[in-house]
């Protein structure tokens, strides 16, 4: 386990925030995954997946919506709305059509707890606050 991710596990836990850690694999970076309640999302869960030198993380909500394919340039539309008003994230579809939010930022290791900390819940308050709109383009 990387110097980061362990330091991200501890103000995890001196925050009482559950996680899920992930080991490296061929596919990916080591992760940690945090899951809140909200208040329009039942339940958005981010990932935080760490660079190899431990300076760079990157945050994703995946499968926040499944779109059909009959829904997809509403979703587009929207989603290119949302990427205009919020800086912190970018939205997009991915290859299974469903909406991922995504999140990179810089991270220094004396205080990369408390960084990630706020980029999960920013993160979260996001997800959470845009999902009526996003639910809006699959039940209009």
């Amino acid at each position: 386990m990387s110097m980061v991710a362990d330091k991200v596990k501890s103000y995890l836990e001196k925050e009482d925030i559950r996680y899920e850690y992930y080991e490296p694999t061929g596919d990916r970076s080591e992760a940690i995954k945090v899951s809140f309640n909200g208040k329009n999302a039942d339940t958005v869960r981010v990932f935080l997946f760490f660079d190899e030198e431990g300076k760079r993380v990157n945050l994703k909500s995946f499968s926040i919506a499944k779109i059909p394919s009959e829904k997809l340039m509403d979703m587009y539309v929207v989603l290119n709305e949302l990427n205009n008003e919020y800086r912190w994230v970018k939205f997009y579809v991915d290859s299974d059509n469903e909406v991922t939010v995504s999140d990179d930022a810089i991270i220094d290791p004396d205080s990369v707890g408390a960084e990630c900390f706020e980029l999960i819940i920013r993160s979260v308050s996001i997800v959470d606050e845009v999902y009526p709109r996003l639910m809006k383009v699959l039940w209009a």
